[in-house]
């Protein structure tokens, strides 16, 4: 199946998330082998993005 990810996003690649809120995309970029940046202000949501992406971590 063809999708515009595979097309414009390279395994590797680095995907840029400036608002990062709980880590949504910092989650798919790690499902779909991609590295990613993520900016947030609030402690609030960097502490659950750290646990999403931690828990996620532990099932890759």
């Amino acid at each position: 199946m063809w999708s515009i990810k595979d097309e414009v996003i390279f395994f590797n690649d680095i995907v840029l998330d400036p608002f990062m809120g709980s880590g949504t995309t910092a989650i798919a970029a790690l499902k779909n082998r991609r590295k990613y940046i993520g900016y947030e202000i609030s402690e609030e949501y960097v502490k659950i993005a750290n646990n999403r992406i931690a828990n996620v971590g532990a099932l890759l």
